[in-house]
């Protein structure tokens, strides 16, 4: 869940690993994560029909160093380059500038022992707000690339390890949690299920079980949201995952929520409806580990 887009007519988400250099101290292994995005939010607002549809690439490279002795670690990702292939006319001025600003973002997630993001730090970008008027209606869209939650589990998914390394094919769960900020938040639990594996190549399905948790207060947007409700209808994904290097080859995740709400702007409320869709996949390429070195949290 990246984050959602709200778009409205009145009314109303580097570091250089080429070859020959110095090895930085304390760093194990190294790759690059490729990330495709496609959202396809659709907007009703008072019988009027808001479709949108925002496309973008993100290539980042990826520092992980040796965990403590815990197993504890740390992973430095660095945006290296951004690619808008696909805006609708609202969108395109604020995903141009928002991917424009992300080149160079140096983000540092500290892991535990089963590879499950604790903390983040380096995020600093807040959604973007535009508004467009026009003789009978204003518009406002309320956006960002990929919010807080939405970098923590993209990390996350890109280093999984099954929960037991001794018992790969055992299904496990992970608490889910994610801040939609003024919208609200999904609480639940993610399970994790081995479907097979075949020439050292292990594939795994997840499921997201979400519940919505309205907001408890105003929040950032310029409207007020009234009565908001959600429900998650499609929440998963699958992982390919190479079980003798232990390192995740590509994660597809699929995303969708339903909803509506009221919003309150000059005076004036309108009843919204979205259907909003998410799609992603990341792809590792480059992965490079420092010799005499054990995988990444290796317990």
């Amino acid at each position: 869940m990246l984050r959602l887009i709200l778009a409205a007519t009145v009314l109303f988400g580097s570091v250089d690993l080429g070859r020959g250099e110095e090895p930085v101290a304390g760093v194990v292994e190294t790759f690059y994560q490729e990330l495709d995005v496609n959202r396809i939010p659709q907007f009703v607002i008072q019988d009027i029909s808001v479709p949108q549809q925002i496309h973008y690439q993100v290539r980042s490279a990826f520092e992980v160093y040796s965990p403590d002795t815990k197993g504890n670690f740390k992973a430095i990702q660095t945006v290296e380059n951004t690619t808008l292939l696909q805006a609708d006319a609202l969108s395109q001025a604020v995903f141009t500038k928002s991917l424009a600003e992300l080149k160079g973002s140096k983000f540092t997630f500290n892991f535990d022992r089963n590879h499950e993001v604790v903390s983040m730090e380096g995020h600093t970008a807040g959604p973007e707000v535009v508004e467009a008027k026009n003789a009978n209606s204003i518009s406002v869209l309320v956006s960002t690339v990929i919010d807080e939650d939405g970098w923590k589990e993209l990390a996350q998914l890109t280093l999984f390890r099954p929960l037991d390394p001794n018992r790969p094919s055992a299904t496990f769960v992970r608490k889910a949690v994610h801040d939609w900020g003024s919208l609200g938040s999904w609480y639940g639990k993610t399970i994790f299920t081995h479907a097979g594996t075949q020439r050292g190549i292990s594939n795994f399905r997840y499921q997201h079980q979400l519940e919505y948790i309205k907001p408890d207060g105003p929040g950032d947007f310029p409207f007020e949201i009234q009565s908001p409700q959600f429900n998650a209808y499609e929440a998963g994904g699958a992982i390919t995952f190479d079980a003798k290097a232990k390192r995740v080859l590509k994660v597809h995740e699929r995303f969708r929520a339903k909803g509506s709400f009221t919003t309150a702007m000059l005076g004036i409320a309108a009843p919204v409806s979205i259907d909003e869709q998410q799609e992603f996949t990341i792809n590792v390429s480059g992965y490079q580990r420092k010799p005499d070195q054990p995988a990444s949290g290796k317990r």
